[in-house]
């Protein structure tokens, strides 16, 4: 919700890029820290049940994952190519590529699969607003801002150098929940002019004691910027309950 990210959003917009190459490359220290962050307990309980087939399996299945969140599929990876790429890097068979040549490649491939994704949100948002904006209980503002009103109220409104106490809850289209006071039991208060302009005209919108739903466009949120996790160019859906209004 904040337009400083610096200050209000944490640090992990950062991609997994560097520790994806490593695996690619044969460097398995990714999947080492994840195995090595398990819970003691866990560690325990599976002790016995882990042998050479299984932690094979558990490398490739992290490897896979981690891939598919980048938005890989098998059809865009030939996985004969891949599997002799892990027995160069284990050094059963000699590289076809040296070392430099396939961290450029992979790098590359990771940048081209990362535009494909930011282009095909960026339209997915699009041709979502275009849809939600015929529905009877949405409002559309001249900004592209949409809202439903889903609790009405009498209370005073706020103004852009109000401070507000809300409750709120935050996902992406997908459903995908990256922030809420709700699932952590607990309003929070910020400054309006503080956050992005999604949330400022919209709370400025509502009386105190009312909820509404928000739907907002990219470029009223963080536009090109990933947040959290938050991709670039995310609309994103918010409902919030304005409690109190102090200016």
């Amino acid at each position: 919700m904040v337009n400083n990210l610096k200050d209000w959003i944490a640090k992990e917009q950062k991609y997994l890029k560097i520790a994806a190459v490593a695996i690619l490359l044969g460097s398995l220290s990714f999947v080492f820290s994840a195995y090595m962050n398990a819970s003691r307990e866990e560690a325990v309980e599976k002790k016995a049940k882990i042998n050479e087939k299984s932690i094979a399996y558990a490398f490739g299945m992290m490897i896979g994952t981690d891939l598919r969140t980048k938005g890989f599929t098998a059809k865009e990876l030939n996985l004969d190519d891949m599997m002799a790429g892990i027995r160069a890097g284990l050094g059963i068979d000699s590289p076809a590529l040296d070392v430099s040549a396939a961290r450029f490649m992979v790098e590359q491939g990771f940048q081209e699969q990362q535009q494909k994704l930011i282009e095909k949100n960026k339209q997915g948002g699009i041709l979502f607003l275009q849809e939600n904006a015929k529905k009877k209980s949405v409002i559309q503002t001249s900004s592209g801002l949409q809202y439903e009103i889903l609790k009405s109220s009498t209370g005073a409104k706020p103004n852009v150098n109000s401070k507000v106490t809300v409750h709120y809850h935050g996902t992406l289209l997908s459903g995908l929940v990256f922030d809420s006071s709700v699932e952590r039991g607990e309003p929070a208060s910020f400054p309006l002019a503080a956050l992005i302009k999604g949330w400022q005209e919209g709370i400025q919108l509502m009386n105190a004691g009312s909820r509404f739903k928000f739907y907002i466009p990219s470029e009223l949120a963080y536009g090109d910027k990933p947040a959290g996790k938050i991709p670039p160019y995310s609309v994103i859906v918010f409902e919030v309950e304005l409690l109190s209004i102090e200016n």
